[in-house]
């Protein structure tokens, strides 16, 4: 191991240890019952959008998330947590710059989870506020297997969270990988605080969202964590509704089964292709 390897390390294990793990902050939201629902949009145009090959995720976009709700009578606390709400009622965090050296310590796997959190229990905790305990170990990013722990760690600390455990599943092919996608979104028994989406017809859908891992479009390296909200079929077409970046994407199933098999086809000696980590 050369000295600069061993130096981070050893600063990445400290840095660790002296982590507090007895705190969460975190924003419940806050309903005014007085105040009729009603929702505006905020201009974000100062908010630096994290920018990987565009050319070809951004052809997905589908909403850029700039919704307020004006009923809310803590809004500007939540989005001073970086909580962004997109059309559909679900809500995609701004994700922090990465740290590091090289910028190698992204925060795709503390946004993801902060996505989750306030879709599950409506709280809303900014991205960096428990990175340092609940997902902290010494790889670049977040490994499925501490995103899972992170998961339960907080789940188990939050009373607005429901009792839920969180698990990585590896699927073997493309057709099993969307399957599983379609079927942990679906919840079969109430969840007070879970997530409602409201699709392009109007309907109205609880739905439990899910963290994929997926190789960044045109990258051989680049890996990064998004969050499923929905996975919807129409006629011939499949596509997967995914929230990062502070947006919301739209991207058709046999392509984000492509992205996810990138992550094996890059990392195959430590990671999987068809990772997801699910809600049961």
């Amino acid at each position: 191991m050369n000295r600069k390897k061993a130096l981070l390390l050893s600063a990445i294990a400290l840095f660790l240890q002296t982590a507090n793990a007895n705190e969460f902050p975190s924003v419940k939201e806050q309903v005014d019952s007085a105040v009729k629902p009603q929702m505006s949009f905020q201009d974000d145009g100062d908010v630096d959008k994290v920018s990987v090959d565009p050319e070809h995720m951004s052809d997905y976009r589908v909403d850029g998330c700039n919704l307020r709700y004006d009923h809310v009578s803590n809004e500007d606390e939540l989005r001073k947590n970086n909580l962004r709400r997109c059309n559909d009622g679900t809500v995609s965090f701004v994700q922090p710059p990465s740290e590091g050296w090289w910028g190698a310590e992204g925060k795709c796997g503390q946004t993801s989870v902060s996505n989750i959190i306030y879709m599950f229990c409506k709280r809303a905790a900014h991205p960096k506020t428990y990175v340092d305990h609940y997902l902290g170990d010494i790889t670049p990013g977040v490994r499925p297997g501490t995103l899972t722990s992170g998961l339960n760690d907080i789940f188990n600390k939050l009373d607005d969270c429901p009792n839920v455990d969180w698990d990585v599943e590896v699927e073997n092919n493309e057709k099993n990988y969307i399957a599983e996608i379609e079927r942990s979104l679906k919840t079969n028994r109430s969840l007070p605080n879970l997530v409602k989406r409201t699709r392009k017809d109007g309907t109205e859908i609880q739905r439990r969202p899910v963290s994929l891992l997926i190789r960044v479009p045109n990258s051989k390296k680049g890996l990064h964590w998004v969050t499923a909200v929905d996975l919807v079929r129409e006629k011939n077409s499949c596509d997967v509704f995914i929230n990062h970046w502070d947006d919301q994407y739209k991207v058709p199933c046999n392509l984000i089964a492509k992205w996810s098999r990138g992550v094996g086809a890059s990392f195959g000696l430590i990671l999987d292709s068809y990772t997801i980590v699910k809600s049961k």
